[in-house]
C-alpha cells in the first residue's frame, strides 16, 4: 500500500471525517470493521438506525452516503434519509427507504456505507 502525498483539502477549518459501513441482516445491522471506529450502531426496526459517537467529534457538517450489494439491483431505488444530529448524545438516525418509499432494512449482503464529517472548530452557525 501506498501512502497519500497529498492531504485532503476543504473549505472547513480542522475537518474530520468519520466512515461507518453497515451490513444489514433482516431485524439487525451492524458495523463492518474497521468502520464506525468510536461509533455505535442502535438498530430501531423497519429501517431507523442510530448512529452515536462515544464522545464529542466536534460540529456537525454533513454526511454523504452509498449502496452496495451482491445484488445491485436489489437496492434500486433505496435512499436514506438522516435526522437532525443531537449535540447532546452525539447521535444521528437515518432511516434507509425502498423504492416504493416504505422504510425497509437492508438484507444480508446489502451494505450501507456513510462518511459523517465534522470540524473540529467553528460553530453551527
Amino acid at each position: 500500500m501506498s501512502q497519500q502525498a497529498y492531504k485532503a483539502r476543504s473549505s472547513e477549518p480542522f475537518e474530520v471525517t468519520h466512515n461507518a459501513t453497515v451490513l444489514g441482516a433482516s431485524g439487525a445491522a451492524s458495523f463492518v470493521v474497521p468502520t464506525g471506529r468510536g461509533m455505535t450502531l442502535t438498530y430501531g426496526g423497519s429501517g431507523l438506525l442510530t448512529f452515536t459517537w462515544k464522545e464529542n467529534p466536534g460540529v456537525y457538517i454533513g454526511q454523504q452516503y452509498s449502496f452496495s450489494a451482491t445484488t445491485m439491483s436489489a437496492l434500486k431505488g433505496y435512499t436514506v434519509v438522516f435526522g437532525a444530529y443531537n449535540t447532546t448524545t452525539f447521535a444521528i438516525q437515518a432511516t434507509v427507504y425502498n423504492s416504493t418509499f416504505t422504510a425497509t432494512d437492508l438484507a444480508a449482503l446489502q451494505w450501507l456505507a456513510v462518511k459523517f464529517v465534522f470540524s473540529e472548530t467553528g460553530s453551527n452557525v
